[in-house]
């Protein structure tokens, strides 16, 4: 029988979900595959969502402690007893919600309840209401279905989250723990890039909930002008937004308040980004949003787009790089602009940091 006591962790609420899913003996309705879950899952990452999934279902269980009354235990096969007179089963309701992560990166986080991870096999749910608790000491939020919430939180550690349905008059709590390693931050003057998929430019307009671009500019520059674009790595389950390459990049320190700058307590050390920008580069990270997981080919027509969009604000000296998958597909976007497109990409420095240049092996 399901413990509502006890916190729920996104690993458990998977476990939980495939053990429904397995059990289901409905023939006139199915749970959606856990497979099809995930994606759900990781088509809200992409759009820089943090989702919080919700099991609401009456489910049957055996009476384990008397089951010899009930069944038949032959050659090791569990047959129905025809002549018992007392069902085996018993019933039970199950309410579960769960954030889709159990660890973020940085404080600034968007949830949301999205309506195509809510599961539930009663009839009567489209009159639930809901309310979270997001454990950043603003108490209880009127949360509705689809709805984003925007959510700071001024220190890192564990929080304590709790997600409240009612339904006819009654009220379901479910809570959960979400570790945020970094407090909020607005990480100085970043301006947000977005990439537009119909017409494959960058700009600094609507987001596209598709690939985007954070820069931070030196000293005394308006525009690019020796911009360091930075390409993430392989993320196929959009774990990392924006925010998380600014801190991972960076290099700050877990105990640090504030990761951006980054300053160490006596000590004149600064991260990658404070720096180059001290040297006097700007500073661009692309996030494969959406896409993290897709060929190096079709990422690559992004880079190239971010690096034109640099080279018509007016940046004359570009360095490009990128870890692990992002090396390869800087690499091969440089390459595909001087081969193919016959273009000057303008770029000096090419980086490759932790990319598997000559293929992975896996095991």
């Amino acid at each position: 029988e399901y413990d509502h006591d006890s916190a729920m962790s996104s690993v458990r609420w998977n476990v939980l979900y495939d053990e429904l899913y397995a059990s289901q003996t409905d023939t006139t309705w199915h749970l959606p595959t856990p497979d099809s879950v995930m994606s759900r899952v990781i088509a809200h990452r992409a759009m820089s969502y943090t989702p919080i999934s919700v099991l609401f279902f009456e489910y049957n269980y055996f009476n384990v402690d008397s089951l010899e009354e009930y069944f038949d235990l032959t050659d090791g096969m569990l047959t129905d007893d025809a002549q018992r007179t007392v069902s085996p089963y018993r019933e039970a309701l199950c309410f579960a919600g769960s954030v889709c992560s159990d660890e973020k990166l940085s404080g600034n986080i968007t949830f949301i309840l999205p309506s195509d991870l809510f599961f539930s096999n009663t009839t009567v749910i489209g009159s639930a209401t809901f309310r979270v608790d997001f454990g950043d000491g603003q108490g209880w939020q009127t949360v509705s279905s689809d709805e984003a919430v925007n959510i700071s939180y001024a220190t890192a550690g564990v929080k304590d989250i709790t997600v409240e349905m009612t339904l006819n008059s009654v009220a379901y709590t479910s809570k959960m723990k979400l570790n945020v390693k970094y407090k909020a931050n607005t990480f100085g003057s970043a301006t947000a890039l977005y990439y537009n998929p119909a017409n494959q430019t960058f700009g600094t307009g609507t987001n596209y909930h598709a690939a985007a671009a954070f820069m931070m500019l030196a000293s005394g520059h308006t525009t690019p002008v020796k911009p360091i674009i930075f390409v993430e790595g392989f993320d196929a389950m959009e774990e990392v937004n924006l925010d998380d390459l600014l801190i991972l990049i960076n290099g700050g320190d877990l105990n640090f308040a504030t990761p951006y700058p980054t300053y160490r307590s006596g000590n004149d050390v600064r991260g990658l980004i404070d720096r180059t920008i001290d040297w006097g580069y700007d500073f661009i990270i692309l996030d494969l949003a959406g896409t993290g997981g897709d060929r190096i080919e079709n990422n690559a027509e992004i880079l190239r787009s971010l690096i034109k969009w640099a080279i018509n604000a007016g940046a004359a000296d570009i360095v490009v790089g990128g870890a692990s998958m992002g090396g390869l597909v800087a690499r091969y976007c440089l390459a595909k602009m001087e081969k193919v497109y016959c273009e000057d990409h303008k770029t000096s420095l090419y980086i490759s940091y932790d990319a598997p240049q000559k293929g992975q092996i896996f095991h």
